[in-house]
């Protein structure tokens, strides 16, 4: 797309990466969060990700270190 006419010059600079997805919508917008997770680092979405990941993890093992509820 980046070589493309249609593409507007002005974002050339703002790329940070690119990266090939398999899906579209909502799909193909998360694969392409997580596969440019490396070049995200400062983005918030990208941390509150990793940390629900982690909690969900913590859920699944049991490891009785997370207390939710009502």
């Amino acid at each position: 797309m980046q070589g493309s006419d249609h593409f507007d010059f002005r974002l050339k600079e703002k790329i940070i990466t690119t990266v090939d997805v398999s899906y579209g919508f909502d799909q193909g917008f998360a694969q392409a969060i997580t596969l440019a997770a490396d070049s995200l680092t400062n983005v918030k979405f990208v941390h509150e990700k990793k940390v629900i990941g982690q909690f969900f993890e913590e859920i699944a093992l049991d490891t009785g270190m997370i207390c939710f509820g009502v």
